[in-house]
């Protein structure tokens, strides 16, 4: 077994071992030592994961945003899949009944503690942890896979080049190519997330250049640019494009206090196209968010947008 140097030795107390030097086999971060009540929680969760039990309900904290208490988040009915550690968290993975997507609860922001419901439990269907996350740079998996690349060179402090050829940024999907002082960082088919954001950003602005698609470098470094974006879609009815448009408000999080508050979404009825709806987004910010929305959209409707937003939105 391997100790860590949170624990105590004990050899000193057997007379074989005395004048024996103690030393260190691993430093391993042990949080379960550090904090009982961190610990206590994630072998309550290991028994509601293994027995496959229902937990009714976990409250959490969720973001935080200056100036504000941090807000707090109830799910309820939490049927739990597995416990990841992501970048030097714990996070809690699992589904709520009607989700589609895995939700990812951090385990050091549960309120409380976690009680199973031992006469609830759950079909657990098929699920590979490798499989889930692969492409993922951490926890988080936005919209669907994509291609992204960017050209980087050392900073006068950090040797970038050589830290990114020695440790993949997303393992199995990375390539690089060398272009004189540039190394050109290719990553296929993986997803975005705030993770993957913060790593490219670590290496410093005037470090990062030649950013595709053209829309991640105003994500990168949150320049808050804003377009309008006109498209068409046809709907049945103005029933349905009622209902859409409301969606279209949560998923764009064009809602008062969300981060596209200042954009707003209009339908209105063409009058010589008959079952189509000229859409405009107005005042939306260019990043992932309008990326994946557009996706959607495009899947789903048959529309059409001009040339040069499709450029700025769709672009790989």
């Amino acid at each position: 077994m391997i100790r860590s140097t949170t624990e105590k030795a004990h050899r000193r107390s057997d007379s074989k071992h005395e004048g024996i030097e103690e030393f260190v086999v691993a430093d391993l971060e042990t949080p379960f030592v550090k904090d009982e009540h961190f610990r206590s929680l994630v072998e309550g969760l290991f028994y509601a994961i293994s027995d496959r039990l229902i937990i009714p309900e976990i409250t959490h904290y969720g973001n935080y945003y200056p100036g504000r208490e941090p807000e707090k988040k109830t799910v309820k009915d939490f049927m739990p899949y597995v416990l990841k550690q992501s970048r030097g968290q714990w996070y809690l993975v699992g589904k709520c009944t009607g989700d589609k997507e895995f939700r990812a609860i951090p385990v050091n922001r549960i309120m409380g503690e976690i009680t199973p419901d031992e006469e609830r439990s759950f079909i657990r269907e098929k699920f590979d942890p490798n499989q889930y996350w692969d492409g993922c740079a951490g926890i988080t998996r936005l919209g669907s896979p994509l291609n992204i690349s960017f050209e980087v060179k050392n900073g006068p402090v950090y040797n970038n080049v050589d830290y990114i050829r020695m440790i993949p940024i997303v393992k199995g999907h990375q390539s690089v190519h060398f272009n004189g002082d540039w190394m050109k960082v290719s990553l296929d088919n993986i997803y975005l997330g705030p993770e993957l954001i913060r790593i490219i950003r670590s290496f410093g602005r005037e470090n990062i250049r030649n950013v595709k698609p053209a829309w991640l470098a105003d994500e990168l470094w949150e320049t808050g640019k804003r377009e309008d974006v006109k498209l068409s879609i046809a709907f049945k009815d103005a029933k349905e494009a009622a209902s859409w448009r409301k969606k279209a408000v949560a998923d764009l999080q064009a809602e008062p206090g969300g981060e596209n508050s200042g954009a707003t979404i209009a339908v209105s009825k063409a009058p010589n196209k008959h079952g189509f709806y000229p859409v405009t987004l107005k005042n939306v910010l260019v990043g992932s968010r309008l990326h994946f929305f557009m996706k959607r959209v495009a899947r789903r409707y048959c529309c059409g947008y001009s040339a040069a937003k499709r450029l700025i939105i769709a672009a790989n």
